[in-house]
């Protein structure tokens, strides 16, 4: 266990002085908040004071008043009923003073000193208010500001008003007038009384009653004496005042001695001086240069105060241009409608004189234009011409000795180089046809289209023309049955000729061209082929004995086949017709018969590997046979397929196919057999020792289309194919069809392949 041991007295006295201490430095910082507390508290209280007083001064332009004032008059509220207290010293501050005053538009207050009380009361003191001097109008209706380095050129009443506006003429307070030079006076006004210059200030104190009083001042000047002219000097634009100039100036030095000073300057033509005139600023020299006008220039001098010069000082300026030309005219040699036009332009100048001239087709030009053509400097009249070719605003200028540009200008309406405005050359169509139709247009709104015609010459025409009264647009037609280049031309009343040109190449009046074919052959000949733009192409045949042309309207026929007869020779013609009608009549060729001879008849010969029967003929005037296919169909065997193997069932069967017509068809056929199988025979026959043997068997199944051909009705006998597309009767091989396998029914009046056939009752059958 551990022994407690407690503070020694050393230790005890040290910590009480250390305590002491901080707490001395406790109590002073407390001390110090609260002192600056209260300083801050009084700032506030005298920042609100001065605020109302400067409101107070506003109000009623009283501007010294105690705070007890304030207080009685509303515009604070006190501590407790009576009194504003300092809150660093707890003292009244009702009798403290305020004084304001007008600064930048505003009041700005200054809290001041305590004048202390008398008996419970504030002691007396003077209410001082703002008033400002003002100057009377005519009729002392009004009373205006001004300011005081305001300049006035003659006496001026003063008045006293309040900052508000409000006039101070009660005559019941006291006025003190006062000025530095010995003038006075006790009303509410006072007139200055200065015979030629015053300068100085003028002041005012007035008395109101409850120990209010007032004081303004202003400086009044006034100044009553004219400027004089001290000094003048004419100078042209080089220098000199006696070459000629546009303009010239005059430096004019004035002087106002000890008055107002010099305001402007004014030189012109004028009668007499005004203040109204523009006059000119003066620089600190109190001169100005100034512009005179030509001839005679008055001088006028104004100062500040408004007063002017009597007007007796002129200045004489001469050998000054600065208008240009006297006058200047521009004119046309026509007003009827022409190529081209010829202006004159005329002008004058008596002053500098003119040294160039120019004409242009721009409204603006300068001094130093390089176009200008100069000329020798003249007083007199000049004229000069200018051809122009095209419509438009055209200008004539000068230029004097001085620069002085002048100009005159006239618009050209009547010219007419161009011809037509307008020309356009037209077809009706574009398509292939016998005849077109060409329009031709115009227009020429100025002299106007007087002949037109439309040809194939591209160089103007010297005859021809169809001619018209002027007039501003012309069409004109033409038929034309031929290919080429048309022109179509105008003229206009002035001359001016103006053309079109189309290019037409769809005109077809001619007739085909026989291209190919046409080769002529005994009793027949080849097609004969034609080419022309127009198509279709329609082409027809004549065969004649004759050797003269024939008429087109015999040349009907489409056929290319014709009989002949032995010795005679035959003449082939063809006629070709265009879409349009137009045609062509042309010989193909001829061929002689020769000696009598046959061409024989065509018979059928056999059936085509397509099916369809081919006949032949001999021909012995060509001594060869001749075939031909025909559309008849027929049956043409393909063969058929190895005969399968011998089946189960005793048969075995083979696939056989044929054309008929052009189409393709097959068939099934079976045969039977013996089949003896073996130990492990199959459909051909066992492995060990199997054996088949077949013989001949009909049919037993056809394809749909297939029918057999015997049939066997009241009107029909059964009926076989024999084959060179007859039928015969057989009741043995053909009883159940055998091996038939061509359609052949004999029935009466069968339609087969377009003819009506028959039994004939002899084991065929024939046509009827």
């Amino acid at each position: 266990m551990k022994n407690k041991k407690g503070f020694t007295l050393t230790e005890l006295i040290a910590t009480l002085a250390v305590l002491s201490i901080i707490m001395g430095m406790a109590v002073a910082v407390i001390l110090n908040v609260r002192d600056n507390v209260l300083k801050q508290s009084y700032e506030n209280v005298v920042q609100l004071l001065e605020t109302e007083a400067s409101r107070y001064a506003e109000n009623t332009g009283i501007t010294t008043v105690t705070v007890e004032e304030l207080i009685t008059s509303g515009y604070v509220l006190p501590d407790d009923e009576t009194d504003i207290y300092n809150p660093v010293n707890n003292e009244s501050l009702n009798c403290y003073i305020i004084n304001s005053s007008y600064e930048n538009g505003e009041y700005i207050s200054t809290f001041g000193e305590d004048i202390g009380k008398s008996e419970g009361t504030c002691n007396i003191y003077e209410k001082e208010v703002d008033l400002l001097i003002c100057k009377y109008n005519e009729d002392m209706s009004s009373c205006e500001d001004f300011d005081s380095d305001e300049w006035f050129g003659n006496n001026i009443t003063l008045g006293v008003k309040y900052r508000n506006g409000d006039i101070l003429n009660d005559e019941s307070y006291t006025y003190t007038w006062s000025s530095v030079d010995g003038a006075s006076s006790n009303e509410p006004f006072m007139t200055t009384n200065t015979s030629l210059i015053s300068q100085g200030a003028y002041t005012v104190k007035v008395s109101f009653e409850d120990n209010k009083v007032s004081q303004a001042s202003k400086e009044i000047k006034i100044d009553m004496q004219p400027p004089v002219i001290v000094d003048s000097v004419i100078t042209g634009e080089d220098g000199s005042s006696e070459e000629w100039a546009k303009e010239k100036s005059a430096a004019i030095t004035a002087s106002d001695y000890s008055g107002s000073g010099v305001l402007g300057i004014y030189a012109g033509d004028i009668t007499e001086c005004r203040k109204d005139l523009e006059y000119i600023d003066v620089d600190d020299n109190q001169s100005a240069t100034i512009k005179l006008a030509e001839g005679n220039n008055k001088v006028c001098i104004i100062d500040k105060a408004g007063n002017y010069s009597d007007g007796s000082y002129n200045i004489t300026n001469d050998k000054v241009d600065g208008t240009g030309a006297d006058w200047i005219h521009l004119e046309k040699d026509k007003n009827t409608y022409a190529k081209n036009v010829t202006l004159t332009g005329t002008a004058q100048d008596t002053k500098s004189g003119i040294v160039a001239y120019q004409f242009t087709t721009k409204n603006d030009v300068s001094e130093n234009d390089n176009s200008w053509i100069t000329i020798d400097k003249t007083n007199e009249e000049i004229r000069y011409t200018y051809n122009v070719t095209s419509n438009g605003t055209y200008y004539f200028w000068v230029k004097d000795a001085v620069g002085n540009i002048s100009s005159a200008s006239i618009t050209i309406e009547n010219v007419d180089a161009v011809g037509a405005e307008s020309i356009s050359l037209t077809s009706n169509t574009s398509a292939y046809t016998k005849s077109v139709t060409l329009t031709g247009r115009a227009t020429d709104t100025l002299s106007g289209i007087v002949k037109y015609q439309i040809t194939t010459s591209s160089t103007k025409p010297s005859s021809g023309w169809k001619s018209v009264s002027a007039r501003s647009s012309v069409t004109a037609t033409k038929s034309i049955t031929s290919n080429g280049t048309y022109y179509f031309w105008i003229e206009d009343a002035v001359g001016n000729a103006s053309s079109t040109s189309l290019k037409v190449n769809n005109i077809d009046n001619a007739g085909p061209t026989l291209s190919s074919g046409g080769r002529v052959s005994l009793g027949s000949f080849t097609a004969a082929v034609f080419t022309d733009v127009s198509t279709p192409i329609q082409v027809y045949y004549y065969v004649t004995t004759s050797t003269s042309t024939p008429s087109a309207s015999v040349i009907t026929s489409t056929s290319r086949t014709f009989s002949y007869s032995c010795g005679n020779t035959y003449y082939v013609w063809a006629r070709a017709i265009d879409a349009l009608g137009n045609y062509t009549v042309v010989r193909l060729g001829s061929i002689y018969g020769g000696d009598c001879c046959s061409v024989g008849t065509y018979r059928y010969d056999y059936c085509s590997n397509r099916g369809y029967e081919v006949e032949s003929r001999y021909n012995s005037c060509t001594g060869r046979t001749e075939y031909r296919t025909t559309t008849y169909a027929c049956e043409y065997d393909d063969g058929c397929d190895s005969w399968g193997s011998c089946k189960s069932n005793n048969k075995k069967t083979r696939t056989c196919y044929y054309y008929y017509g052009g189409r393709e068809y097959s068939y099934s056929e079976r045969k039977s057999c013996t089949y003896t199988g073996g130990s492990s025979g199959g459909s051909s026959g066992g492995s060990s020792g199997g054996s088949s043997s077949s013989k001949d068997d009909y049919p037993t199944s056809y394809e749909a289309h297939r029918e057999c051909s015997n049939l066997s009705n009241a009107s029909c006998s059964k009926l076989g194919y024999r084959g060179g597309g007859v039928c015969e009767a057989n009741s043995g091989a053909y009883s159940v069809c055998g091996s038939a396998k061509y359609i052949c029914y004999c029935c009466n009046n069968y339609d087969y392949l377009g003819q009506k056939i028959k039994w004939n009752g002899k084991g065929s059958c024939k046509v009827v």
